[in-house]
């Protein structure tokens, strides 16, 4: 488990899946969670939304 990564000399296609399908995980799941969230902000009124949708670009940011 502690095989470093050599992107120099290790075939692109592995080194591709290796890196890009965590991240894509990662993502897919930072995206449902601001989905849900935005649901449940809708149910509440539509300030908490309008607030919320303010809110997601520092949060992008901060991930990023």
């Amino acid at each position: 488990m502690s095989k470093s990564l050599n992107l120099i000399k290790d075939p692109i296609g592995p080194l591709l899946r290796k890196i890009a399908i965590p991240a894509s995980v990662g993502t897919l799941f930072q995206t449902l969670f601001n989905v849900v969230d935005t649901y449940f902000a809708g149910k509440i009124s539509p300030e908490a939304l309008s607030a919320l949708a303010k809110s997601f670009p520092i949060y992008f940011i901060i991930i990023a």
